[in-house]
C-alpha cells in the first residue's frame, strides 16, 4: 500500500550544499574503493577533513544515506532526499517501458555502493530487518456466522465457507469505518489520562522542513521538488524513517511486538508512542509512521510480527484484508494533516486515492479511500486538541477507548454474498441479440 506515492509520481513525471558530518572519515577505504569520493571531502586550510559535499557524490552513494538519529535540521539529508527524488521519473519511465534490465542495473549499483555510503556518512546502524511470524489465518465467528445465516441452500453455504477458509473469498467493505468525532474524543481521553496520571503534558512539536542552508543554495536546482514540503516528499516515497528519524522507533517497535497477537488498538499504539516521546504529539505520530514505513514494501507484510499484533480497523470480509496498509495509510495521513492542516492533507488524500485506483486497475478500495480522507481530518483535529488544551476540560470516560466507539466495523456483507452465490445470467444468442437491438 502506498501513501501518496501517486501524487509524488505526478509531480515527478510533469515536471553545492555542504552537509558537514560529525565524524571525520579517511579519504580512502576498502568500502569506497572504486568510487570517486575524494572530491566530496571538504577540508580546512591544513588539509584536515571537515565534512562531506554531497553534490560531488554519485547518486548510488547518496541513496545509501539515512539519518543515524533525530535531526530537525539536516542539510545533508535534504540534499539526498531531493537528489534521489529527482531520479524517480527515469525509474518510472523504465518501469513503464518494462526495462527491467535498466532497473536491475541501477539497483545493483545502489547495493554495491551501500557499504561505502555507510562508512562515508558514519552510519553504524542499518535499518531494522523485518521480523516474521508464521500464523494460521482463521475466519472470525462473525464471518462464519454471516454465511450460516444466509437464506440460501446448504450447498451454496458450503461453497462460500470453503472459499472463505481457503482465502479465495474476499469482499472489500463499502461503509466508512472511521467515526471522526468519536476518534477525537478517544484521543482527548488518552491525553487526559497521561496528563492527569503521569504528568505528561502534550506539546505541538517541531515539524521537519527544508533547512535554510539547503534552500538558499540548492532550492532552485531541485525545483519543482523543493516547492513541496520536505515531509510530503518523504511521505510520498515512504522514506520518513530515513530522512525524518525520531530515534525512538526501535523502542516503539519492541513495545508493539511485546504485546499479544491482535491486541494493539489505535489508542494503545498512540499512547505507547506518546509516552516514549514525552508528549510531543508530532514525534508521536512520526514515530508510528516511521515504524510502519520500514516495511511498507516488504512482501508478505501481513506475516510481520508487528502486523499480527494490530487489530483490524477496516470493514472487510475474508483473508485478504490489508491490515498493515490500513494502519500505514491512517497514520501517514494523520501525520500530514497534523503537520500541514486539513485542507492540504485532504488534497493529498484525494490525489493518492485516485492514483491508487489507477495503479491497481480501479480495484475496489473504498476502505483505503475512507482511511485517507478521514485520516487527514483526524490529524488536524489532533492539533486542535493540543493547541486548545481541550483535554483539560475532559471528563474522564474510559469507555471511549473501546474500538467499537471510534470504529464502525459492523458492515453486513449478507446481500453481497447472496448476490455472489447466484448463477450468472445466461448469455443471449448473438443473432437474437442483433434482432432485439435492431431498428
Amino acid at each position: 500500500m502506498r501513501l501518496v506515492v501517486f501524487s509524488a509520481s505526478l509531480l515527478l513525471l510533469f515536471g553545492t550544499v555542504r552537509g558537514f558530518s560529525e565524524t571525520v572519515f579517511p579519504e580512502r577505504s576498502d568500502a569506497c574503493e572504486g568510487f570517486a569520493v575524494s572530491g566530496a571531502l571538504v577540508r580546512d586550510g591544513s588539509g584536515a577533513v571537515l565534512g562531506i559535499d554531497p553534490s560531488q557524490l554519485e547518486i548510488a552513494i547518496l541513496a545509501g544515506y539515512h539519518q543515524a538519529q533525530y535531526q530537525l535540521v539536516d542539510s545533508l539529508g535534504d540534499y539526498v532526499l531531493a537528489a534521489t527524488t529527482r531520479t524517480l521519473p527515469k525509474k518510472i519511465w523504465y518501469s513503464l517501458l518494462r526495462r527491467k534490465d535498466k532497473l536491475d542495473q541501477t539497483f545493483a549499483r545502489y547495493a554495491t555502493a551501500r557499504p561505502c555510503a555507510h562508512q562515508l556518512f558514519g552510519i553504524t546502524d542499518d535499518l531494522v530487518p523485518p521480523i516474521f511470524e508464521d500464523y494460521a489465518w482463521q475466519p472470525s465467528e462473525r464471518e462464519l456466522g454471516t454465511i450460516y445465516e444466509l437464506p440460501v441452500d446448504d450447498e451454496i453455504k458450503f461453497k462460500l465457507a470453503d472459499g472463505l477458509l481457503s482465502g479465495r473469498l474476499y469482499l472489500e467493505g463499502h461503509h466508512n469505518p472511521i467515526r471522526v468525532k468519536n476518534f477525537k474524543r478517544m484521543f482527548e481521553q488518552v491525553i487526559y489520562e497521561e496528563y492527569s496520571r503521569n504528568g505528561i503534558q502534550p506539546s505541538v512539536g517541531n515539524v521537519h522542513d527544508w533547512s535554510p542552508e539547503f534552500m538558499s543554495k540548492y532550492g532552485w536546482k531541485f525545483f519543482p521538488y523543493t516547492a513541496y514540503s520536505k515531509i510530503l516528499l518523504a511521505l510520498s516515497r515512504g522514506t520518513t524513517g530515513m530522512y525524518l528519524r525520531t530515534g525512538t522507533e526501535s523502542e516503539l517497535q519492541d513495545e508493539i511486538i511485546s504485546r499479544p497477537r491482535a491486541s494493539v488498538t489505535i489508542p494503545d499504539l498512540f499512547r505507547a508512542s506518546y509516552r516514549i516521546n514525552r508528549g510531543d504529539v508530532y514525534l508521536t505520530l512520526l514515530t508510528i509512521e516511521n515504524v510502519l514505513a520500514r516495511y511498507w514494501r516488504t512482501e508478505n507484510r501481513e506475516r510481520l510480527a508487528m502486523t499480527q499484533r494490530l487489530t483490524p480497523i477496516i470493514n472487510a470480509f475474508g483473508k485478504k484484508a490489508d491490515k498493515f496498509g490500513s494502519w500505514y495509510h491512517l497514520f501517514g495521513m494523520m501525520l500530514y494533516g497534523y503537520a500541514k492542516g486539513m485542507l492540504a492533507a485532504k488534497m493529498v488524500a484525494h490525489t493518492e486515492s485516485l492514483g491508487s485506483h489507477i495503479l491497481d486497475g480501479f480495484a475496489d478500495e473504498k476502505q483505503e479511500d475512507y482511511i485517507n480522507a478521514k485520516g487527514a481530518t483526524l490529524g488536524a483535529d489532533l492539533l486542535k486538541i493540543v493547541k486548545k488544551a481541550s483535554y483539560r476540560k475532559w471528563k474522564d470516560d474510559p469507555s471511549v477507548l473501546d474500538s467499537g466507539f471510534y470504529l464502525d466495523l459492523t458492515e453486513d456483507f449478507s446481500n453481497r454474498l447472496i448476490e455472489m452465490s447466484r448463477p450468472p445470467a445466461p448469455e443471449l444468442d448473438p443473432e437474437i441479440l442483433r434482432v432485439l437491438t435492431s431498428g
